[in-house]
């Protein structure tokens, strides 16, 4: 049998690592954990850099019953679309396994343009020239893959007579979204609403990373690389979006649970204060490639949004609210209706919080899901003030803060004792969710 030493030491080194953490707790004061930590983390996400990218093949290939009303939109790391499963994807050579820095796993593009015959086959097969190079073939199917959505999308509302179309967007290390989605859909189901309000739903399922635990290092090392993704998803949910409301105009809602507010958000603004924290894990060209997508045209259409636990700053995401493409805007041609912030004081995925000590302002900031207080303010209230000094004191109703509360953690690590759960499906069974649906489908 071979050993990998790397991994064992790696093992060794965690293992340790928290011993000696544990010990070192007793006797210092909460200034110097919280500085210790602050120092910690980026050398624990050092020996924790094996991820695992998300191959959506498996699941782009079950059958549905519900496809009338529900239309499965799947993204890879890098914001491109998965072709029709007609299209063969060898998940073994897809390489979702591996260091975080290698720019081909998980990598549609890659894994087409690395290889003449699959990217012939994928040309073929959606009707594109093969006298175009082989970076235009593959934006060009992207285009179609696109516009067939975008059909696909418009062609439900049209059929169903809905009067609401709502996106959703799940979170980070969420690879089984669908069973949420079901849920969430079951839930609004059961609000009887009006003819006039009937949605049909565009399952967002983007690579999220998967760290195969909830807990602990693991999850640790997909937090930067996940941030990444999210930029690349959002601006291809962008597109998706401004695609369908040029056929149609229907009111929007779009629901969101943890880092998928980043993708939701993204898609309606250029979040460029919070994505810029990211620029050093971007490679030139793919920061040239997003400052092209950045230009695309935002949506115009009446939209109402739900953040859940969100995993992302506020004042800083919220200073952007007007950069809107192609040009900025002013509060009176605002059509983000409502944000509604469903926060928690105590997730301890967003409040990372560790003997009572909220780091969430440290490690790419969550400050937003746990409604962090600094200096007697709370991170909500920053919102309202930049709000207001970006035209909207006058447009009241924007912002509707949410005060959820999930079940305290079974079994949590010593260091994260009273904490409680993050997970999508407990904020789905809350009884919040009820006055947020309120707050999105009402008048």
């Amino acid at each position: 049998m071979v050993v990998d030493n790397r991994n064992f030491f790696e093992q060794w080194f965690a293992i340790n690592l928290l011993s000696l953490v544990k010990l070192k707790l007793f006797i210092m004061t909460r200034f110097t954990i919280c500085k210790t930590i602050c120092l910690l983390l980026p050398v624990l996400f050092v020996f924790s850099c094996h991820v695992s990218y998300v191959s959506f093949r498996p699941e782009q290939k079950v059958v549905h019953s519900d496809t009338a009303i529900v239309t499965r939109v799947y993204i890879d790391r890098y914001g491109d679309f998965y072709p029709d499963p007609g299209v063969p994807i060898d998940s073994a050579k897809f390489k979702v396994n591996g260091r975080r820095g290698s720019k081909n796993l998980g990598s549609l593009s890659h894994y087409f343009l690395s290889r003449k015959k699959r990217m012939r086959y994928l040309s073929e097969f959606y009707g594109v020239s093969a006298d175009s190079s082989a970076e235009a073939a593959f934006r060009e199917v992207q285009r179609r893959i696109k516009n067939r959505y975008v059909e696909e999308i418009n062609h439900k509302i049209l059929r169903q007579h809905a009067g609401r179309l709502v996106y959703l967007v799940h979170g980070l290390n969420d690879t089984m979204a669908e069973a949420e989605y079901d849920q969430l859909r079951d839930t609004i189901a059961h609000r009887r609403l009006l003819p006039a309000e009937r949605p049909v739903f565009v399952d967002i399922h983007w690579d999220s990373l998967n760290a195969h635990v909830f807990d602990g290092l693991a999850v640790v090392k997909v937090w930067k690389p996940a941030q990444v993704n999210s930029i690349f998803v959002s601006l291809s949910l962008r597109e998706l979006m401004t695609g369908v409301e040029q056929q149609t105009g229907i009111p929007t809602i779009v629901i969101t649970h943890s880092l998928g507010a980043g993708v939701a958000l993204g898609a309606m603004f250029n979040t460029v204060h919070k994505w810029k924290s990211l620029d050093g894990m971007i490679s030139k060209a793919n920061q040239q490639r997003l400052s092209r997508l950045m230009l695309n045209p935002t949506p115009v259409s009446p939209v109402r949004i739900a953040i859940i636990a969100p995993a992302i700053p506020g004042e800083t995401t919220f200073t952007d609210f007007n950069l809107r493409e192609p040009s900025a805007i002013t509060a009176s041609q605002n059509n983000i209706g409502r944000v509604v912030i469903g926060y928690n004081y105590k997730d301890y995925a967003v409040s990372k919080q560790l003997l009572d000590i909220d780091l969430a302002p440290i490690y790419g900031s969550t400050t937003l899901g746990c409604n962090y207080t600094l200096l007697g303010v709370t991170e909500i209230d920053r919102v309202f003030d930049k709000m207001k000094t970006l035209g909207y004191g006058g447009y009241t109703g924007i912002i509707v803060p949410m005060e959820f509360q999930t079940p305290v953690r079974k079994n949590a690590p010593l260091l994260e004792s009273g904490t409680c759960e993050h997970a999508f499906c407990y904020y789905i069974d809350n009884v919040r969710m009820k006055d947020l649906l309120t707050e999105l489908f009402g008048q």
